[in-house]
Order: structure tokens, then C-alpha cells, then sequence
């Protein structure tokens, strides 16, 4: 489970009695009230907010009279990152994770060398619930590292990603051992 904390500037007018925090997920159509504040507290804390999930907020000034007042909308995800399985051979890497599923919308999986440079890259603009693909035309016995990279999409912010760290692997060595037992008759 996720926690936002948000920060604000109070609004600090005569008329300003408290404060409304409000959240609502991208494809709600109505906010949530997390919690009231006095006119001059400038920070909350929501706990309990789903991984993964695109958040929407806003602070209302409640004033005198039944006239409020909302601040601009912003946006906030906490993106996960995926458990990756590596399978390898003397020439490949097999990899494949699930899908987080929530408001992540695509991912992009790179094969770095040893000096960390992209080596390979596959992205999944679509992802399906299993994730999967090959590396290949790598070399035996050579440590790589698969890397995600996790996306979500908001209204008000454009793209949210995450570099996730890097899976370490080790090509497997070509087993390649002399014939023995040789035995030749001659007449």
C-alpha cells in the first residue's frame, strides 16, 4: 500500500475557516474528503492508497459563508516494480514478469553489459497479464543485467516512470567435452 503526503500554501485569507484534502483515483468521477485541516496547517498524509494506481489531488479552502475555493488538481502514482525471472543459455536470456496491472500502461525491458551500456532493448506498449521475451546472440559465460522500466499515464502529468533495478545473469558455459573411451581394431 501506498502513502501520499502532500504540501500546500495556504490560502491565509480572513474569511478561511479549514481546509479539505481530497483524492480520487483517474477514472473516479467524484473526490474523496481524506481529512479536514485548520485554515493555516499546510500538509496531510493519506495512507492506504493502492500501488500502482494514478492519484488525483486537491485542497479545498472551506470559507465563511459556504464559499470554497480548489486548488489546481495534481497527480502522484507509487509505481512498483515487477519480479523478473531470467532463464539462460549459452546465447540467450529468456526473461518474463507479470503485469502490475492498476494504471501501468506499458514497459520497456533492456539487457545492459557489464559496463552497464544498453545492449538490447524490447518494449510493451500492450502488456498482456505475462510479460515475455529473448535476448539473444549473446556471448557464453558473461554476466548481463535485464533492467525494467515501468510507465503509467496520467491526465495532468503526462508519463510516470520507474527504472527498476537491474536483474543480474550469467550466460551458461558451452559444454563441449572431448569423446573418450576411443578404441580402434585393425586387421
Amino acid at each position: 500500500m501506498a502513502t501520499a503526503t502532500i504540501n500546500w500554501t495556504p490560502d491565509g485569507g480572513a474569511d478561511s475557516q479549514d481546509q479539505g484534502v481530497y483524492y480520487k483515483t483517474m477514472q473516479a468521477s467524484g473526490w474523496t474528503l481524506s481529512s479536514t485541516v485548520g485554515a493555516t496547517i499546510d500538509t496531510a498524509t493519506i495512507n492506504g492508497l493502492s500501488d500502482n494506481v494514478v492519484y488525483q489531488f486537491r485542497v479545498t479552502n472551506n470559507c465563511v459563508f459556504g464559499y470554497n475555493a480548489n486548488s489546481d488538481t495534481t497527480e502522484a502514482i507509487n509505481i512498483t516494480c515487477p519480479a523478473v525471472t531470467v532463464d539462460p543459455t549459452i546465447d540467450t536470456v529468456d526473461f518474463s514478469f507479470n503485469h502490475l496491472g492498476g494504471d501501468i500502461s506499458h514497459y520497456t525491458v533492456e539487457l545492459l553489459n557489464a559496463s552497464d551500456t544498453v545492449i538490447g532493448s524490447n518494449d510493451f506498449p500492450s502488456p498482456g497479464a505475462v510479460i515475455s521475451g529473448t535476448f539473444t546472440g549473446l556471448f557464453p559465460v558473461t554476466n548481463y543485467k535485464v533492467r525494467v522500466t515501468v510507465f503509467a499515464t496520467g491526465v495532468y502529468i503526462p508519463s510516470f516512470s520507474k527504472v527498476c533495478t537491474p536483474v543480474p545473469v550469467t550466460t551458461d558455459a558451452v559444454v563441449c567435452n572431448a569423446a573418450s573411451g576411443l578404441t580402434v581394431g585393425m586387421s
